[in-house]
C-alpha cells in the first residue's frame, strides 16, 4: 500500500482589498488559474520563485463579499524574504516567517 504524503501546513488570510495579488515581500510566479464552483471569481495559483522553495499560494476573491481577498499559503519558505516588507505586509505573515 502506498504511504500517504504529509500535507504541508496551510495559512489563510482574509484581506479587504481592491487588488487581488497583494504584496507580501516574496516573489511569485503564476502557474495557473481556475474557475471556482458557485463563484464568478477565478482562483489564481502561484509558486515561490526561489530555488528549491516549494511554497505555493492560492488567491481568490470571496463570492460572499467581493471586497475580501482570500490568500492561502501552503508550506514554509526555506529562505529569507527577498524584498523588504513595507506597510501592512508584515502583519500577514505567521510569526515563524518574520
Amino acid at each position: 500500500k502506498k504511504e500517504k504524503k504529509q500535507r504541508e501546513p496551510r495559512f489563510a488570510f482574509l484581506t479587504k482589498s481592491e487588488i487581488d495579488h497583494l504584496e507580501d515581500g516574496y516573489r511569485w510566479r503564476k502557474y495557473g488559474q481556475k474557475a471556482v464552483k458557485n463563484s464568478p471569481y477565478p482562483r489564481s495559483y502561484y509558486r515561490c520563485t526561489s530555488q528549491k522553495c516549494t511554497v505555493k499560494k492560492r488567491v481568490e476573491r470571496s463570492y460572499q463579499d467581493p471586497t475580501i481577498v482570500i490568500t492561502t499559503y501552503e508550506g514554509q519558505h526555506n529562505h529569507q524574504c527577498p524584498a523588504t516588507l513595507r506597510g501592512n505586509a508584515a502583519g500577514m505573515l505567521p510569526p515563524s516567517l518574520l
